[in-house]
């Protein structure tokens, strides 16, 4: 058995092949929300076009920008690129040197001078502690209880107990539905006067004589 510090999106592309023993916090939550910044005072539709950056996520920043952060709402297009910096201090130096437009980095980073947030984005599990190989429930129960034991610094303050379904909960995010236009449908049950209203119904009344039959006598013995 091997015991790992991963970031989240890395054990999202894994799932079941790692068991997720406990989540690094960040201002005591299990997640992190992330940021939209660039220099100036801009938009989201004023950045169109624009060079992105995102720290490296392990090859999959488009999507963890355009699918899980902006949940499809932006074209993937919208940004002439989204582009992977090796760390968060380097996505934002690279923005200070005016080398990208904007830049997506984990909430409550410093930012350098004329740096702002543009638009807060939804948060992303904190790093997860995880297992490689078969692990009981003894066994995994204890590394989840020394874990929440851990007092660490700024960087990562401590763990707390996982769900155990945080990779799969993430990996659904990449995954955006089809966008599909309002569909207006007619109410299931219609009254009776919008459905013959329009129309002039009459019976025709057939002449008293048709139900009359002449009739008919034996002949004689």
């Amino acid at each position: 058995m091997r015991l790992g510090l991963v970031d989240p999106v890395y054990a999202a592309s894994v799932g079941g092949r790692v068991t997720v023993l406990a989540v690094g916090t960040y201002a005591g939550a299990a997640s992190r929300g992330w940021a939209l910044v660039a220099p100036g005072a801009v938009d989201v539709m004023g950045l169109r076009g624009q060079r992105l950056l995102c720290p490296d996520v392990g090859g999959r920043e488009a999507a963890l920008v355009t699918d899980v952060l902006f949940g499809g709402d932006l074209p993937r297009g919208h940004f002439s690129s989204i582009d992977a910096a090796p760390d968060t201090q380097s996505a934002l130096a690279a923005l200070e040197l005016g080398k990208a437009g904007a830049a997506v980095v984990p909430v409550g980073v410093a930012l350098p001078a004329g740096v702002r947030v543009v638009l807060t984005l939804p948060a992303t599990p904190g790093p997860l502690l995880v297992a490689y190989g078969s692990l009981g429930a003894r066994e995994r129960e204890a590394l989840t209880a020394a874990a929440t034991t851990f007092v660490g610094d700024a960087a990562l303050p401590g763990f707390v107990r996982a769900a155990g379904d945080e990779p799969t909960r993430l990996a659904r995010r990449f995954t955006v539905p089809p966008r599909r236009g309002p569909l207006v449908a007619p109410p299931s049950r219609l009254p009776l006067g919008a459905l013959v209203g329009a129309r002039a119904l009459e019976v025709e009344r057939p002449a008293l004589r048709s139900f009359v039959v002449a009739p008919t006598l034996p002949p004689p013995p």
